[in-house]
């Protein structure tokens, strides 16, 4: 609401005029005093809209002017004359339009899923802070240590998009803190993907393997798995040399041969965690 100054005129310097304006003065204050308490009451009774603001203003600036200009009003501004643009300089301009509909009302934007949590073989992992960088979509995956080996890492994290499957093709894993470890996938992206509906999923925890690893030990993982592998490993001069496959079932192919050795090496929580997830497109 405009602020409202009455600055009367300055004392005159004779007392011949003083005399003979004293009844004008006294009349014209009255009539100040009810114009202004007419103003106010009429200001605050217009404060709701805008239109009826602005006529109520000139209507009383034009019985001021007939007064000679003793009471004084401040112009309006833009901003006072119509709240709507004060609004729009205010940065609410800067927001994307939702979306409307053919009723003509808008259509609130779709929520982001931005996080999902799993429970699979007793292990719960947490996937979060889904984001895009660039032309690559990223997933950060919080786990549960699941022995006092504290390199366990996510194995074969892919992204499913409609009919496409993208595997990651880095992780970065996080210090273990806590009992808990987390690591960020990062996945490829085709050119102008649809995110609005989207899977990741993770195949299985694991640790990584041993620099020196007990082959032995493999040996009887592979036994109880009842993979029918045989293997023989190779050692060098003070390192690990490899492993050569001695035995393996004609109805396995070769790489699902390699892919059982390998989980014979290392300590593994088998999945798979599967998260759906939702971003909104630009």
């Amino acid at each position: 609401m405009a602020r409202i100054t009455t600055p009367y005129g300055s004392p005159s310097t004779s007392n011949q005029k003083s005399t003979r304006r004293l009844g004008i003065l006294t009349v014209a204050t009255v009539v100040m005093i009810t114009l202004g308490l007419s103003t106010s009451a009429y200001l605050k009774s217009s404060q709701s809209t805008s239109t009826g603001t602005d006529v109520g203003l000139a209507g009383v600036r034009g019985q001021i002017n007939r007064l000679g200009g003793e009471l004084a009003l401040p112009e309006p501004t833009a901003a006072a004359e119509s709240p709507a643009a004060g609004l729009a300089n205010s940065g609410a301009s800067d927001l994307p339009p939702a979306p409307v509909t053919n009723s003509g009302l808008a259509e609130p934007r779709p929520t982001e899923q931005v996080s999902d949590v799993q429970a699979v073989n007793g292990v719960t992992v947490e996937a979060s802070n889904f984001r895009t960088e660039g032309k690559e979509l990223l997933a950060k995956f919080c786990y549960p240590l699941m022995s006092s080996y504290p390199d366990w890492v996510v194995a074969r994290p892919e992204l499913r998009l409609g009919e496409t499957t993208i595997l990651a093709d880095s992780v970065l894993n996080d210090d273990p803190a806590d009992g808990e470890r987390c690591a960020t996938a990062y996945f490829p992206m085709p050119d102008s993907p649809d995110l609005r509906a989207f899977q990741v999923t993770i195949a299985q925890l694991q640790t990584s393997m041993a620099e020196h690893p007990d082959c032995a030990l493999v040996q009887q993982r592979l036994a109880a798995e009842q993979t029918g592998i045989e293997i023989q490993c190779h050692e060098g001069d003070g390192y690990f040399a490899g492993v050569t496959v001695l035995k393996s079932p004609a109805s396995m192919t070769s790489q699902e041969v390699d892919q059982a050795v390998m989980n014979a090496f290392v300590e593994r929580v088998p999945g798979p965690w599967l998260f759906t997830g939702s971003l909104n497109m630009p």
